[in-house]
């Protein structure tokens, strides 16, 4: 078992493309969308964080 500290994923909000994550790591192009950075985010979590790991956190989520 892992313990994740988060904070700040914003989850939903179209102003974080705007200005900060406009940029797809993966394709090196913009987000589409904050539905498109959202899928993203959480594929990335899911490929890391397991079922016995334990994430806490700190605030803005959404």
């Amino acid at each position: 078992m892992t313990i994740y500290l988060i904070s700040d994923n914003h989850f939903g909000a179209d102003q974080v493309i705007e200005y900060f994550h406009r940029i797809n790591p993966e394709t090196n192009e913009l987000f589409s969308d904050v539905h498109e950075m959202d899928a993203f985010m959480i594929r990335k979590w899911n490929g890391v964080v397991g079922k016995d790991d334990t994430a806490i956190y700190l605030g803005d989520f959404t």
